[in-house]
């Protein structure tokens, strides 16, 4: 009957959806083809024992470093910042593509869905800038004493703590 032919229809397709979704494995949170690395150090802002976050009255430029360095909120709308970043005292380096190459292997999605817990409140001293086709795609900032990383794309937003290898060779990466 008709009826059969309809449900043994949608069976396959299924089982087709099934097996493809299946297959379908997140390599990277985004495709880039080079990485801009910022990077600064939050002490140099204390001034006379107060630093910045305490101080009653903050510049624009203030606001803004402390939205890079501090905030754990973002969206993708914050590369307007991370083209302010050498404004904010960051110091820049684009990283070899062998560099790049060694990102890719490290920058993945957390397989497990679980994230080692850490108890400090993030600096994040460091940012990576992901481009592709001189087009930013997404950012990274990063803790290294915390070790904890908030990873913004065009639609994703992931806060992660990763495990110390990880960091580990990410730090070994961009200090090196």
């Amino acid at each position: 009957t008709s009826f059969d032919s309809m449900n043994s229809l949608i069976l396959l397709a299924l089982t087709l959806f099934a097996s493809t979704g299946s297959t379908i494995k997140v390599s990277s949170y985004f495709k880039f083809d080079e990485v801009e690395h910022f990077q600064t150090d939050y002490k140099k802002y204390e001034q006379e024992g107060e630093s910045i976050y305490f101080k009653s009255a903050k510049n624009q430029q203030e606001e803004y470093l402390l939205n890079v360095l501090l905030s754990q909120k973002a969206s993708f709308e914050d590369t307007v910042l991370m083209a302010k970043l050498e404004e904010l005292g960051f110091t820049k380096s684009t990283l070899s593509s062998d560099k790049v190459d060694q990102l890719k292997k490290i920058l993945k999605p957390n397989k497990s869905g679980i994230d080692e817990v850490t108890f400090c409140e993030p600096i994040y001293n460091d940012v990576l800038v992901f481009k592709s086709k001189n087009k930013i795609v997404g950012f990274a900032k990063i803790c290294f004493g915390c070790e904890q990383m908030m990873i913004i794309g065009h639609n994703m937003i992931e806060s992660t703590s990763s495990p110390t290898e990880k960091f580990s060779r990410l730090k070994d990466i961009l200090k090196q």
